[in-house]
């Protein structure tokens, strides 16, 4: 744990203790290898390539982001499965996006209401997309 900022430091700045980091990230993988489930832990917080990386190499599938630009920034850093969380409501332009980016990751989209499921299905209609319906316990 750190127990002091290095010397010369300019704040305000972001200090991460590595230690400390990689523990919380392999008891949080260790976690999910236990409850057989597949992590991919939101990237809200840190908005970090470095940090997601180091998620992946623990064992996390992929990462769940809020914004179609925070899933393009870290398709862009290598990652290549992603869960946008937070529902989307595309017009053109982001569904363009949003059909880019499916060509290169594995990608899925939350809904929270039948007429958010329908916009974004309209909004991809006619693409390769594999649209799978499930209950909100699954």
């Amino acid at each position: 744990m750190l127990e002091q900022l290095p010397e010369g430091l300019v704040t305000p700045a972001l200090v991460v203790d590595a230690d400390v980091l990689d523990r919380n990230i392999a008891r949080m993988a260790e976690a999910a290898r236990t409850g057989g489930f597949a992590l991919r832990p939101h990237a809200k917080s840190h908005k970090c390539a470095e940090i997601a990386g180091r998620q992946l190499r623990a064992g996390a599938r992929g990462l769940s982001v809020a914004t179609l630009s925070e899933a393009e920034a870290f398709a862009a850093a290598g990652v290549d499965d992603l869960f946008i969380a937070y529902p989307l409501w595309p017009d053109e332009s982001r569904a363009r996006r949003l059909r880019r980016l499916a060509d290169v990751v594995a990608l899925r989209v939350g809904v929270d209401s039948v007429a958010a499921a329908r916009r974004l299905g309209d909004a991809v209609r006619g693409d390769r997309w594999r649209v799978a319906a499930r209950g909100a316990n699954t």
